[in-house]
């Protein structure tokens, strides 16, 4: 049964990515919502449809609990979507974790200064991508 009470954006385009993420949560027994986005715009639209409270999709849920995001996308940066969601009172407090394959410290300090739960660097194997997962899940309270 999907706990409607916590609701994950994803922000991420590489679908293997979101592949194995949603395994692992599987894995987990975390049954959540899940909603994608797969580049920056379509996060930042997603998001400011859903401020107020009211979805624009009304079978999804108004905003997300926790946000999972990568900084290298599409059309607008990770770091683009992070700064506008701090700007926004109701994504303000909301948890982050960068999930990322960038290593450049540039990128760790300029999360760090906006507030992100924490950063990870994307793992190359199942079984590291699974541990990880689970920390950010424990990290979260959702185990």
């Amino acid at each position: 049964m999907i706990n409607r009470a916590v609701h994950i954006l994803v922000v991420e385009d590489n679908p293997e990515d979101v592949f194995f993420l949603k395994r692992a949560l599987d894995r987990l027994g975390i049954a959540c919502h899940i909603s994608i986005a797969l580049d920056g715009n379509e996060a930042v639209d997603f998001l400011s449809s859903n401020l107020g409270g009211r979805p624009a999709d009304p079978q999804e849920p108004a905003l997300p609990t926790h946000v999972l995001l990568d900084l290298k996308l599409p059309l607008k940066s990770g770091l683009e979507v992070l700064e506008w969601m701090r700007a926004q009172p109701e994504l303000s407090k909301v948890p982050v974790v960068v999930f990322t394959a960038s290593r450049e410290p540039c990128d760790v300090e300029h999360t760090a200064r906006l507030r992100i739960d924490s950063y990870r660097v994307k793992p190359i194997g199942s079984a590291e991508y699974q541990t990880m997962v689970e920390e950010i899940a424990r990290s979260w309270n959702l185990l």
